[in-house]
């Protein structure tokens, strides 16, 4: 019955055993056909805990999992790991299925990931309550060893931004930190609010330096599809301008593909503003 199913098809099997109705469910069918082909103790882990789990910056990943290390499987087209420690650590379900925790979805993503892709997944869970940082420094320690390529990762992440409490509100602006950290700058005041000399809200800047009076905001390409917010912004941007205010706007090409761009133009933003300021 199952073979006339699928010359049929109204069933596929993308592997031994497991049976799909085809293109019913998308990722989270083949990553629930992967779950059921690699058998006990299996765990959607790096970049699929991440998309699973609603991590910014993964929603496309493909279908990973990993399976305990004495687990020889092989599933084709699917991304496997193996793992001697993964059956003691916490795991929470997304979907019906099983998935690692924030913390280790972190440290495993350290071996596959950017720094730029690890520095907002970072500062995504940290703000949703995901993990903590305390929770964080206990994975380090507990789980580092040599082989391990997520725990040094992590780690230089931690060491290098010397803080994690300061948090940011979106993606953006964690790559835009980013960016302004590697190259030496100054670190700007997010989300800052400005008012006019009435006391009259004018607009919220994702970055700015207030004393330079240089303002910093995401410039989303998509905006330029709605004439209404368009001629909004634009009309917040010219009041901050009356004001003394320069505004820079990036879009998010710009801090992923092109941060020596956003870098010099901030630092030479910044030095005309600091020469303007001093008396003659």
């Amino acid at each position: 019955m199952l073979g006339r199913m699928r010359s049929a098809g109204v069933l596929a099997r993308p592997f031994a055993g497991v049976f799909t109705v085809p293109g019913s469910g998308g990722w989270l069918q083949e990553q629930w056909a992967a779950h059921l082909a690699s058998g006990a103790g299996v765990r959607a882990t790096h970049r699929a805990a991440a998309r699973l789990l609603e991590v910014e910056g993964f929603d496309d990943a493909r279908v990973e999992v990993t399976v305990p290390h004495v687990c020889r499987i092989h599933v084709p087209g699917v991304i496997v790991h193996r793992s001697t420690d993964l059956a003691g650590e916490r795991r929470v379900r997304r979907h019906g299925l099983w998935v690692t925790n924030g913390t280790r979805m972190l440290v495993d993503l350290g071996s596959v990931a950017s720094a730029a892709q690890l520095e907002v997944a970072l500062d995504d869970a940290l703000r949703r309550e995901l993990t903590t940082p305390d929770l964080l420094l206990q994975a380090i320690a507990r789980l580092g060893r040599p082989g391990r390529m997520g725990v040094p990762a992590l780690r230089a992440l931690l060491e290098e931004r010397g803080e994690v409490d300061s948090l940011t509100d979106t993606g953006f602006e964690t790559l835009l930190l980013r960016i302004l950290r590697q190259h030496g700058l100054p670190r700007p005041t997010t989300q800052h609010v400005l008012h006019d000399d009435s006391g009259a809200f004018v607009m919220r800047f994702d970055a700015a330096y207030v004393a330079e009076k240089v303002g910093i905001e995401a410039d989303s390409e998509r905006w330029h599809m709605n004439r209404e917010r368009f001629v909004d912004d634009r009309t917040k941007r010219a009041r901050a301008a009356a004001l003394g205010w320069q505004v820079l706007a990036f879009t998010h090409g710009h801090v992923t593909r092109d941060g020596a761009f956003v870098a010099d133009t901030v630092g030479q933003t910044l030095q005309r503003a600091q020469r303007t300021d001093r008396p003659a």
